[in-house]
């Protein structure tokens, strides 16, 4: 799965890494999830060996526990 955050300015109050005010893109897998600083214009549109190239350019990091309801 990949999908774009944006944070709004309440995040912007509590603190954001350095250099990701204006967004990211998440790879996310079931055990694995990188990120993309920036957001490329129509990132949507972009064939699986660009959005490949983007992801050998993406930090790991550490995915959060998932909880069940």
């Amino acid at each position: 799965m990949i999908y774009a955050i944006v944070p709004d300015a309440y995040d912007d109050r509590i603190g954001i890494a350095v250099g990701y005010h204006r967004g990211w893109l998440c790879f996310q897998s079931a055990t694995e999830k990188w990120r993309f600083l920036g957001i490329p214009d129509q990132w949507e549109l972009l064939g699986e060996m660009e959005l490949l190239a983007l992801l050998d350019e993406a930090v790991q990091v550490p995915t959060s526990i998932m909880r069940t309801s």
